[in-house]
């Protein structure tokens, strides 16, 4: 087995009795899958501050460009969300460029090569009568 090999594996979500199991990303599909499942955990930690945090297609498909490397497996993966959505969610909530309530959604956009977000609008609460 190549060193390779081991270096272009994810360790799945389980372990069995005292091996750890190991399979190779072999399609676009699966590293879009583990982006997916990076993001999954961004919401979460969003949710905990009060934000609502979707992400576009568009970025899914840049993370998966940009986070995977054939050589390192999905490993870069973790420390580009960090870098490219974390650290920048982090510093425009102590801006005050996003405030608790808010909802986001973080898109792509090709031509500028950049990330963003786009804020939804906030519905109002009603008042009562």
């Amino acid at each position: 087995m190549s060193t390779y090999f081991l270096v272009d594996t994810i360790l799945t979500a389980a372990a069995t009795g005292s091996r750890w199991v190991y399979r190779t990303v072999t399609d676009r599909k699966q590293i879009r899958d583990i982006v997916g499942l990076q993001l999954e955990r961004v919401k979460r930690i969003a949710h905990g501050q009060g934000l609502t945090v979707e992400f576009d297609d568009s970025l899914i498909d840049h993370l998966a460009d940009v986070g995977y490397r054939p050589e390192f497996g999905a490993r870069e993966l973790r420390r580009q969300i960090r870098s490219l959505i974390e650290t920048r969610l982090a510093s425009a909530v102590l801006r005050g460029d996003i405030e608790e309530g808010d909802s986001l959604r973080f898109v792509y956009d090709k031509g500028r090569s950049e990330i963003r977000w786009e804020k939804e609008a906030k519905v109002p609460a009603s008042e009562p009568e």
